[in-house]
């Protein structure tokens, strides 16, 4: 038997999914963060060759320093803050399996351990 949040149905279907037995988080981050790299990395070659063609002396030296270097920035703040969210989700799995695991024969309807005398 399969845990809530990490069953394999299809995307649209886990979309629909009222409760919440399936997290859609991980799939979309994947596809969240490569849109976000290809935006940067298209804003960088463009902030590049515009300072190169119409910035003069100034705007070869950004171009060639600061673009990459804030190109290299904001892609690992990026990756971090898509780190930290998939982290949390990885936590709530690992805590469900926890749970499940401690869970066995005499525990109580609720989920909670049946009470001892």
């Amino acid at each position: 038997m399969a845990t809530p949040g990490t069953d394999h149905k299809s995307f649209f279907r886990s979309l629909y999914d009222f409760s919440f037995g399936t997290f859609v988080t991980s799939r979309v981050l994947k596809v969240l963060y490569g849109l976000v790299v290809i935006l940067y990395s298209l804003t960088a070659v463009v902030a590049f060759l515009l300072l190169l063609i119409k910035g003069g002396v100034i705007g070869i030296v950004l171009a060639i320093v600061f673009v990459p270097l804030l190109y290299f920035i904001y892609l690992v703040v990026t990756r971090l803050l898509f780190e930290s969210l998939m982290v949390v989700f990885r936590i709530g799995d690992d805590v469900r399996a926890i749970a499940q695991r401690r869970e066995g024969p005499g525990d109580g309807d609720d989920g909670h351990p049946a009470p001892t005398a």
